[in-house]
């Protein structure tokens, strides 16, 4: 049986996303998250059938994916779209459409579907992610940096260590620890401090206790001067959003953090470091390859 739902049910999730290593972001714990905290006026379109499902919104009158594009990293179909996205475009008919943070295999089955079904779109790429592919040595990632990215890595490292000390990582859950991660984060300057209000915090937390996020903290003998906000997972670490300390500004305690994460992680045999959204450098001096996101607009039929 086919149908748009206007209430949440796990119908649309028994599929796994076409796109893989994709995270948490096309699944129901973190998608149902988003919508206590996020959705607003928006209205659910939850687009299911036997052949898979689109776990969609209507926005100001456009029907999109769940989740909004600053705070989910991908979207994907679950299983084949087909047979779900005519369901939506019979339920919209002349809506407009747009689909946003698609990477190349989600993007290309909802293209094909829309053709099959005479829709009219225009798809361009948007923006893309940052993922690391791990060695099974930490020297290895080291090694495979350039000469001049290798050196800075550790330079600021030794520089860490005479300023604050040797540090460790310690895994974290609980509230305290997500008030300690908005704390750092509200102390940024410019907008990303201004990112972490009070119902920001909250949608941190329950992505904790219902999306199954944790907090790595960076710890010295002075306590915690910075932290990853994480889903670590088994297609791999999803670094979701990071903080420190402004009294450990001088010490780069952001490089030193994701140097002793990717060392972390390697010695836990995983595999993939997802930096997720944003094209900044450093990301790519540590290693990382762009994976191109698109985004496909137009009309139903």
């Amino acid at each position: 049986m086919t149908s748009v739902s206007t209430e949440w049910t796990n119908e649309p999730f028994t599929h796994p996303p076409i796109a893989v290593g994709t995270g948490p972001f096309p699944e129901s714990a973190f998608l149902e998250t988003w919508w206590r905290h996020q959705a607003g006026a928006d209205r659910l379109a939850l687009a299911t059938a036997a052949t898979g499902g689109l776990p969609l919104r209507v926005s100001n009158g456009t029907v999109m994916f769940c989740g909004d594009a600053d705070l989910t990293d991908y979207h994907s179909p679950l299983g084949d779209p087909r047979v779900a996205l005519e369901a939506v475009s019979e339920a919209f008919p002349g809506h407009r459409f747009s689909f946003d943070s698609l990477p190349e295999e989600a993007a290309s089955a909802l293209r094909d579907a829309l053709e099959a079904g005479g829709h009219r779109f225009t798809s361009a790429g948007e923006s893309m992610t940052a993922v690391i592919d791990l060695p099974d040595d930490p020297e290895a990632w080291l090694a495979a940096l350039p000469k001049k990215d290798r050196h800075e890595v550790r330079r600021k490292r030794r520089r860490f260590s005479a300023i604050l000390g040797e540090a460790s990582l310690e895994r974290r859950s609980d509230r305290a620890a997500v008030t300690l991660f908005a704390e750092m984060h509200r102390s940024a300057p410019g907008s990303k401090g201004g990112f972490m209000s009070k119902e920001r915090e909250a949608f941190f937390a329950d992505l904790i206790g219902y999306a199954g996020a944790t907090i790595d903290l960076l710890v010295t003998k002075r306590g915690p001067v910075a932290a990853a906000f994480a889903f670590d997972r088994s297609d791999g670490y999803f670094l979701y959003n990071s903080a420190y300390t402004p009294e450990a500004a001088v010490a780069s305690p952001g490089i030193v953090l994701l140097a002793t994460v990717i060392e972390t992680l390697i010695a836990g045999q995983t595999v993939r470091l997802d930096l997720l959204k944003g094209d900044e450098a450093y990301k790519f001096r540590l290693g990382a390859a762009p994976r191109p996101l698109y985004r496909i607009e137009g009309t139903f039929a």
